[in-house]
């Protein structure tokens, strides 16, 4: 096992180094240029490599431009995330508050309840001698 170990290492100043990364990047090099042979590929390619120059240019000519979008944007993400927690918050309170409506309503059911059972209805008598109830009065 350790002859299959030392195969895949090379030492280079008494560091062993593994030759790993290196084939990879060398297979991912190869990839890419054979990608390459297709025609649409190529152009694409070149489109997107001119664009990056172009950026780059841009970035190297207006370095107070870049800083400013930066800030921009970061200021723009502190105050969503900020409106966003203020949200939470104010739905989190109102959750609260809902959570002690029901024993409220039912409070006021009981109390309105024992109000109308506590309390005596008067009644009339009518010409023929039977009483009424008389919500009204």
């Amino acid at each position: 096992m350790s002859n299959v170990r030392e195969e895949y290492r090379s030492e280079k100043n008494g560091e062993k180094k593994s030759k790993f990364m290196k084939a990879v990047l060398i297979g991912a090099l190869t990839g890419a240029a054979v990608s390459l042979f297709d025609k649409n590929t190529r152009k694409t390619v070149i489109a997107n490599g001119k664009d990056g120059w172009m950026c780059m240019k841009d970035l190297i000519q207006n370095p107070t431009t870049v800083l400013e979008q930066v800030q921009e944007t970061s200021s723009g993400f502190r105050s969503t995330f900020e409106k966003i927690s203020n949200d939470v918050s104010f739905i989190s309170k109102r959750v609260e508050e809902m959570k002690n409506i029901p024993t409220q309503v039912a409070n006021v059911v009981m109390e309105t309840k024992e109000a109308f059972s506590s309390e005596v209805m008067p009644t009339t008598v009518d010409d023929k001698g039977s009483e009424k109830h008389n919500p009204l009065n």
